[in-house]
């Protein structure tokens, strides 16, 4: 029993310091989208695995791509990178949104 603890102990720690992993990515795209960098968010996107982390990237790409003053190609593909199940789902549906 006291491996099966120990290993429980372990196993905690690596799961807190995996979350720190995608939240430090998370915060990376926020900080890329606050600088207008498309490389950065494009790359930062890449990391993030979590379903619930990439919609919350999605909604803040797509706040990002709202506020722009003309359509941009380049940031519509990285929204729709960021999550693709809900570009989708929820926005795509609505074609007259990007036209």
């Amino acid at each position: 029993m006291k491996n099966f603890g120990k290993a429980l102990i372990d196993l905690e720690a690596v799961i807190k310091v995996n979350q720190i992993y995608y939240d430090a990515w998370y915060l990376s795209l926020m900080a890329h989208l606050g600088l207008g960098g498309k490389k950065g968010a494009e790359q930062d996107i890449g990391h993030i695995k979590y379903l619930d982390i990439q919609r919350n990237a999605y909604d803040i790409i797509n706040e990002y791509v709202n506020k722009l003053e003309h359509f941009d190609v380049e940031w519509f593909k990285i929204l729709v990178d960021s999550c693709p199940h809900q570009a989708m789902l929820d926005e795509l549906y609505n074609i007259n949104q990007w036209q």
